[in-house]
């Protein structure tokens, strides 16, 4: 094949067809099909696991104090800061668990209706 036609990338849309001779043109389709054929004969299943995500958990007490605020008690608005606080913290704990992210609003108003015992 002629010297610097095209670079190898993985971008082959860089590709001067037109700059090949017939016989380097043929020689690529033969090599790109033997490949393909090889591809096809022999196909690769990769078993990719799932990347792991690690998410942060509240500390024991945060943990008792979310489950109060959410056990439907009175909770003093001081109360509804600090849990607003600890969701934006762990949000991605608050997400995987469900709750909701704030105690004001419909959005804990929908939680207790629906996932409340």
């Amino acid at each position: 094949m002629g010297k610097n036609v095209f670079t190898i990338k993985h971008e082959y849309s860089n590709i001067d067809f037109s700059a090949l001779t017939d016989s380097e043109l043929t020689e690529l389709i033969k090599r790109a099909m033997t490949e393909f054929q090889n591809r096809l004969n022999n196909p690769v299943f990769e078993n990719r696991r799932e990347e792991r995500k690690v998410v942060y958990s509240p500390s024991a007490r945060q943990l008792t104090f979310i489950e109060n605020c959410l056990s439907g008690g009175y909770v003093h608005a001081s109360m509804k800061d600090e849990y607003k606080a600890l969701a934006k913290e762990f949000s991605e704990w608050f997400t995987s668990k469900g709750y909701p992210t704030d105690l004001r609003g419909s959005d804990f108003e929908r939680w207790k209706r629906y996932y409340q015992k």
